[in-house]
C-alpha cells in the first residue's frame, strides 16, 4: 500500500524513508509555524467550487479534518479568528469555524470528526487519517488496493480514487439529534 509495501504505518512514519536521509515528514518547520497544513493530496485542486458533500478524502499529510460546507451542523462550534490554513502550493485560506461532526458511511459506520475546520472554498472534504489513528483507529490493508481504519469492530473503508494514491470514503453528515439518540441508547444499554 505504501512505497515500502507496509500497512503497519503511514508514509511520514516509514522507517525506509528515514533510512534514506529523510525525516518522513510531509510538513516542514516553516509550514508548521505559518499555519495549519492541509496535505500534499490537495496540491493540484485545492480551492474553487465545492465538491461532493458525501465524498471525503483520507489524507495522512493533513494536520486537520476540513470541509467547506458551512451548512454542516457542527457541535461545540467555535468561531475562529481567521485561522490560516496553508496548501502545498503556498496558498493560504482562513478557516472560519471549528467543531465536531459525525459522519455515517454507506456501510452504516459512524465516525466522529473532532475539531473539524470550515475552510470556505475548499474543494474536497478532508479526513485527517493520523488524527483518527491517534484516537485508536488502526490502519489495515483493504480490498482493491484501498485501506481500512478499524476500531471496536467498526471499519471505515477507504477506496482508491481516480487520482494517483488518493483514497476516499463516502459518508453523510449525521444530524445532532441522531447522534444524541445513539449516545443515549448506548448509555441505557450499559446500565
Amino acid at each position: 500500500m505504501l512505497h515500502c509495501g507496509s500497512t503497519e504505518h503511514v508514509k511520514k512514519e516509514c522507517p525506509k524513508n528515514k533510512k534514506n536521509g529523510g525525516n518522513g515528514d510531509a510538513v516542514n518547520n516553516e509550514t508548521s509555524m505559518n499555519g495549519i497544513f492541509l496535505g500534499m493530496a490537495l496540491c493540484g485542486d485545492s480551492t474553487g467550487s465545492t465538491g461532493n458533500e458525501e465524498t471525503w478524502l483520507g489524507d495522512t499529510g493533513s494536520q486537520i479534518h476540513a470541509t467547506s460546507n458551512v451548512r454542516m451542523r457542527v457541535r461545540n462550534q467555535k468561531v475562529l479568528n481567521n485561522e490560516p490554513v496553508k496548501f502545498c502550493s503556498g496558498k493560504i485560506i482562513n478557516a472560519t469555524t471549528s467543531g465536531n461532526i459525525t459522519v455515517k458511511t454507506e456501510d452504516g459506520v459512524m465516525c466522529e470528526l473532532n475539531d473539524i475546520r470550515i475552510v470556505p472554498g475548499l474543494v474536497k472534504n478532508i479526513i485527517n487519517i493520523n488524527q483518527l489513528r491517534s484516537e485508536s483507529w488502526k490502519i489495515e490493508e483493504g480490498d482493491g488496493g484501498g485501506f481500512n481504519l478499524t476500531r471496536n469492530g467498526q471499519v471505515l473503508k477507504f477506496k482508491r480514487g481516480n487520482e494517483n494514491n488518493l483514497y476516499y470514503i463516502h459518508a453523510n453528515t449525521v444530524e445532532v439529534n441522531a447522534v444524541l439518540q445513539l449516545e443515549n441508547a448506548r448509555i441505557i444499554k450499559k446500565s
